[in-house]
């Protein structure tokens, strides 16, 4: 038992000696013990730290189908990262990526719903992989919208010029009203996160968004229709608004995977990221608003999930 007057010194060394902790979980610990610790504090710690202990159980399937620009890059590192060692295999479809991985485990990745669900039978007929877990995320309309802007041509441009900031807010404007693009963008949404929340049973986004804010950032949906190909798979519908808790959300739902983020658009473009960043403090105007949701009702109804309508 830990006493309550444990120094964080002495506590350190009772942790990592008897869980024999991984270099990345000692030095978490190691953080947080700045003063002495209680009898809680320290049980806290011990809970996560054998958190990042537990290894994945065999014969899983991880699958990450999602809209871009919501977290894919992150999500399926983790996968991969966790189901180490992996090797990126070649099938059918050039719309997905399949990682096979060590002890039966493996990970799919894709864009495309369609595709994706066809790679999840391909794969589970070819392997003896029976239980999956499908991740995908939702991420507010206005902090998605300049991502998927910088990931386009005319956006991805801006990522190394030396342009004034109302420049780059004028390219945006253009993006936004530009009815070509904005098709692309209704079809990212339209194509992936309703339809796949509705294969597992949920009534709406918007009900699904209460669940999410109850539950702190997620909702798990373990009711697939059993005609479909997602049998004996469980779907885990995250907020990129609650990130920072990605890595206990994934911990609790599949033990053993461990979240990755992936860099940031702040990263990958310095010279403009003071832009980006204004950019993420932008609101849309009603005539932007309008280009962006045409007649689609799904990105209506995404925008009233973020209270935008």
């Amino acid at each position: 038992m830990v006493n309550v007057g444990l120094t964080a010194s002495s506590a350190f060394l009772l942790v990592a000696s008897c869980l024999m902790l991984s270099k990345d979980a000692t030095r978490d610990i190691h953080r947080s013990l700045r003063q002495d610790v209680g009898k809680e504090q320290m049980k806290t710690l011990i809970e996560a730290a054998k958190k990042k202990l537990v290894k994945p159980a065999p014969d899983i399937l991880g699958v990450v189908i999602n809209s871009p620009k919501c977290g894919t890059a992150g999500l399926t590192q983790s996968f991969v990262n966790s189901f180490d060692p992996c090797l990126l295999k070649n099938i059918t479809s050039e719309e997905v990526q399949y990682f096979e991985c060590a002890e039966g485990r493996g990970v799919i990745r894709s864009h495309d719903l369609e595709r994706g669900t066809e790679a999840i039978k391909e794969i589970r007929r070819d392997a003896a992989l029976q239980q999956c877990l499908v991740v995908t995320a939702i991420r507010h309309p206005e902090h998605w919208l300049p991502s998927l802007f910088l990931q386009c041509r005319e956006g991805n441009a801006l990522c190394h010029a030396d342009v004034s900031r109302e420049e780059y807010f004028q390219r945006y404007h253009d993006w936004l009203m530009f009815e070509r693009e904005m098709n692309k963008a209704r079809n990212t949404v339209r194509a992936v996160r309703p339809i796949l929340l509705k294969a597992f049973g949920a009534t709406s986004l918007e009900s699904e968004m209460i669940k999410v804010q109850e539950n702190g950032g997620y909702s798990l949906l373990e009711d697939p229709e059993p005609e479909g190909g997602f049998k004996n798979c469980k779907l885990l519908f995250l907020r990129m608004e609650d990130e920072e808790r990605w890595h206990s959300i994934l911990a609790d739902v599949m033990p053993g995977i461990r979240y990755f983020k992936a860099s940031s658009r702040l990263d990958k473009c310095p010279k403009t990221a003071d832009h980006y960043k204004a950019l993420q403090d932008y609101k849309l105007s009603e005539e932007e608003k309008a280009s962006v949701l045409g007649d689609d009702p799904d990105m209506r109804e995404y925008f009233r999930a973020y209270g935008l309508l």
